[in-house]
């Protein structure tokens, strides 16, 4: 096993969840970048969202709101109690959080104004309408994103920032990698090492930022084939 896990079963949150205040800290601030965007995606992309649309509900900006529900709930140290406890996937307990948090916001505003049965009609099948899926989606696309940035600046520190350009010319940019011999000086064979290389540094990084998820040793297998999953252009599990 890689040094990037340690030798018990738990996750890196779990660990750093253990620690004194201030690595609880870190490890929430960690959690909020990472999922400021998909809970924007899911909240504009929602029937919640619909409603503000529409006027029947004041939420105000969508990054105001998540941000409130970011401070809110995932900044303190018993909602990520909670989760511990729960036995589910953090992404599906943050979701059912922000769902809680929209309803709070939908009463909040039943009971400053006198609009009564159209705000909990139209929000009483926000939950059956909602999907998840894009939410899902934009958390793989910031978890590929931080899995990026964290093995580009690995290689880096090796020397080695040319080879995760190549893999981006190769993989992203449908490069062959004869094609590549005169940019970066090596030969085919080469670069394929290279790239492979590259490759073995990115899985490396997607299993720490899922471990920095919560997700625990025995479960990264299946995290990865579902976020490969949600990333299809055709959307298919």
């Amino acid at each position: 096993m890689d040094d990037v896990f340690p030798s018990t079963h738990d996750s890196w949150l779990c660990e750093m969840l253990d620690g004194p205040p201030e690595q609880v800290e870190r490890a929430a601030v960690a959690l909020m970048a990472r999922y400021r965007d998909p809970l924007r995606v899911y909240f504009e992309g929602s029937s919640f969202g619909r409603l503000g649309a529409q006027g029947l509900v004041e939420f105000g900006e969508a990054e105001d709101l998540v941000h409130g529900f970011l401070v809110s709930r995932l900044a303190r140290a018993d909602f990520l109690s909670a989760w511990r406890k729960s036995g589910i996937r953090l992404r599906r307990f943050v979701i059912n959080g922000f769902l809680f948090y929209l309803r709070e916001q939908v009463r909040s505003v039943r009971r400053r104004r006198d609009r009564e049965q159209r705000v909990a009609g139209a929000a009483g099948d926000a939950v059956a309408e909602d999907s998840t899926a894009d939410f899902d989606r934009a958390w793989a696309v910031a978890v590929i994103r931080e899995a990026s940035q964290m093995a580009a600046a690995a290689l880096e520190s090796r020397g080695r920032g040319a080879h995760w350009e190549l893999f981006l010319r190769h993989f992203v940019d449908g490069v062959a990698y004869g094609d590549l011999v005169e940019p970066y000086g090596l030969t085919p064979s080469q670069a394929a090492s290279a790239a492979r290389d590259v490759a073995f540094e990115l899985r490396r990084s997607l299993r720490a930022v899922l471990s920095r998820d919560g997700i625990t040793e025995a479960d990264l297998g299946p995290e990865l084939a579902l976020i490969e999953a949600m990333l299809r252009p055709d959307g298919r599990r």
